[in-house]
């Protein structure tokens, strides 16, 4: 993880029971500040217990949980003045507006009476939903409502989001829509948990990943590359080179390199024009280059080869 992420959750040994069974074992992983971490894993691996332990809303058997550096078991209260919680089945007043629900909710987190009608404005705006301000929530779109019930999680201005499954349920459109929000909450400092299947999704826009499976984290990873200019790039030849991996090697801006005679997979430190600079290096040393790219690091995939990995 580099540096210059701080941590903004950290979770050590967090267990907790259900009379019939351990719905986690003894967890303990980071999220840093500023990311978007995708919390992944098959029905029943425990990520809405997780969750709700990490919103103080269930209290563990055993751990520790602390976010923006304040113990959530020790103080739950201060807790929820810095973060925003939606439920995978929320809940909305139909019968109340867009600017009458929001303006509950931010009376509700103690938001200064001077303050509640700018703060809910700028959410509204924020979530484009300025032409529906005075609109029934109960006849709003599903989409639409979405929308509402993550502004509740943010009429208070916190600085962590914990969303289960939140585009459950949306059209195509829809769910577009709220990959482009949770990107710009993002770019105004906000770190986001999400929880979703949809790992397509997901790999649009988080930069952290958190596996779970039978209540264990099975993987914790931080994709630097997409913070940094290190980038994995793939190398294809038309013929074989028994001398691919020797001319690799004596770049310096090259690592981590997993070749054989036709195909080449490595790590290059360097800008676009220093990538195509080796190109051109490559094709002046005999290589028959059939295609040179960056390989994209795709979340489903990862995840099925986390996957396979822990079950052989």
């Amino acid at each position: 993880m580099p540096l210059k992420y701080s941590i903004m959750v950290q979770v050590e040994n967090l267990t907790y029971d259900y009379p019939s069974h351990r719905a986690l074992h003894g967890l303990t992983f980071s999220i840093p500040s500023g990311s978007i971490t995708a919390l992944v894993g098959p029905n029943g691996a425990g990520k809405t217990t997780l969750m709700r332990c990490m919103a103080g809303l269930t209290r563990p058997l055993t751990g520790t949980i602390m976010i923006n550096g304040t113990d959530v078991l020790e103080e739950p209260r201060k807790v929820h003045r810095q973060i925003g919680f939606l439920a995978d089945f929320f809940g909305l007043y139909d019968k109340l507006t867009i600017y009458q629900a929001l303006t509950y909710f931010a009376k509700a987190h103690e938001v200064p009476n001077n303050e509640v009608d700018k703060r809910v404005t700028s959410i509204i705006e924020r979530l484009h939903l300025t032409d529906k301000t005075h609109s029934d929530i109960g006849h709003l779109s599903r989409g639409m409502k979405q929308r509402v019930a993550i502004g509740q999680t943010m009429v208070h201005n916190p600085q962590f989001l914990i969303l289960d499954e939140p585009a459950s349920g949306l059209d195509p459109e829809a769910r577009h829509d709220l990959a482009n929000l949770f990107k710009e909450l993002n770019k105004d400092g906000i770190t986001l948990l999400v929880s979703s299947h949809i790992l397509a999704e997901l790999d649009e826009y988080s930069n952290n990943l958190v596996i779970m499976r039978e209540g264990k984290i099975v993987d914790n990873d931080f994709f630097e590359q997409k913070n940094t200019n290190s980038r994995h790039l793939l190398l294809k030849l038309t013929q074989a080179n028994g001398n691919l991996k020797s001319i690799l090697e004596t770049h310096e801006l090259i690592s981590n390199i997993d070749c054989t005679e036709t195909t080449a997979a490595f790590n290059f430190g360097g800008t676009e024009t220093q990538q195509a600079e080796l190109m051109m290096l490559l094709i002046g040393k005999g290589l028959s280059v059939l295609s040179f790219a960056e390989e994209k690091v795709n979340m489903q995939d990862k995840y099925l080869d986390t996957i396979k990995q822990k079950n052989n």
